[in-house]
């Protein structure tokens, strides 16, 4: 049958080119002896010639179809992938049930894994609260991450913060706004041992009366001097070391969670699960037997609790806020 189709081809194919030829000859024939009364006969004929060729080309696909289809399947049968075979019409029935198989289990996986997806970052916000309801892990934060979580901390007390650059912040780290009023908050990641006396306080004094705020938080890891006591006192402000930072924290985040879970939903069931979160991703198996994984991790939560990054991605050199210049 290959050999017939092939065969076929080659004769339309000589059969149109010999007469295009022909066509071409006849033309030139008429034009050199033929008399003015034969032109309309001879204008006939070489119309004809040319409709019979478009025919044949137009045609020719055809034909080969009808080739094709009389041409026996792999069982022996003529017209078998068209009708005539039942095993071939099984088959294509088998094949089309496999292909909406597929794409029913390939809609699924996509509809799982946004579902999973959303619970990650669900989980990940959670988790973050539950992380910063400990205030001992602030004391472990990086200065600028110290700075963006204490931000974070009165945007949970209802406050509008707007964060100064880290460098030339002219004694205040953010200033707020509460109930029509303005407040300046200024933040130190000191060691335990470390105290902030009168001199720090003036400064930050100074920079109250530049903004014209009403009152003034000062967060301190460290330890205040009696006399920084005494003097925030007289000057309206708040003063927050490491012996009553826990109750700012509180205050914030009311319910403070010790043992971080996250829940887990199974890609190949829809299950979910509980994994705890460790310093490394956990694995573990859905209600039905199915392999789980998380890759949320303590670093994972430390790092998502900050607002801004640290470093730049391209280079890695530390970023700073940088005033708008609007």
């Amino acid at each position: 049958m290959g050999r017939f189709r092939r065969f076929l081809n080659f004769v339309v194919t000589c059969t149109a080119f010999f007469g295009l030829m022909f066509v071409m000859f006849l033309t030139a024939l008429a034009f050199q002896s033929a008399r003015r009364e034969n032109l309309k006969l001879l204008g006939s004929i070489v119309f004809g010639i040319i409709f019979l060729l478009a025919a044949g080309i137009v045609a020719s696909p055809y034909v080969q179809k009808k080739l094709e289809q009389r041409k026996p399947c792999a069982h022996g049968v003529r017209r078998g992938k068209h009708g005539g075979c039942q095993s071939c019409i099984k088959n294509e029935q088998q094949r089309q049930s496999d292909l909406e198989a597929q794409h029913a289990r390939r809609v699924r996986e996509k509809k799982l894994k946004d579902t999973a997806d959303a619970l990650r970052a669900s989980e990940l916000n959670k988790l973050r609260k539950m992380w910063l309801s400990r205030s001992e892990t602030y004391f472990e934060m990086e200065p600028y991450q110290f700075e963006n979580a204490i931000a974070g901390l009165f945007r949970n007390l209802g406050f509008e913060v707007k964060q100064t650059p880290y460098s030339n912040d002219h004694g205040k780290d953010a200033i707020a706004w509460k109930d029509g009023k303005k407040y300046l908050i200024e933040c130190k990641r000191y060691d335990a041992q470390n105290t902030i006396g009168r001199r720090e306080l003036q400064i930050f004094v100074a920079a109250m009366k530049e903004e014209n705020a009403e009152l003034g938080f000062y967060v301190n890891t460290g330890r205040f001097a009696s006399t920084a006591r005494e003097y925030a006192t007289q000057q309206n402000i708040e003063l927050y070391d490491r012996e009553n930072f826990a109750e700012l924290v509180n205050r914030a985040y009311p319910v403070r969670e010790d043992t971080l879970n996250a829940s887990v939903m199974c890609l190949e069931c829809g299950q979910t699960q509980g994994l705890p979160i460790n310093d490394k991703p956990t694995t573990g198996t859905c209600p039905s037997g199915h392999p789980i994984e998380t890759d949320i991790t303590i670093e994972l939560i430390r790092h998502s609790s900050f607002a801004i990054p640290s470093k730049c991605e391209l280079c890695g050199s530390r970023l700073r806020l940088v005033k708008d210049q609007a």
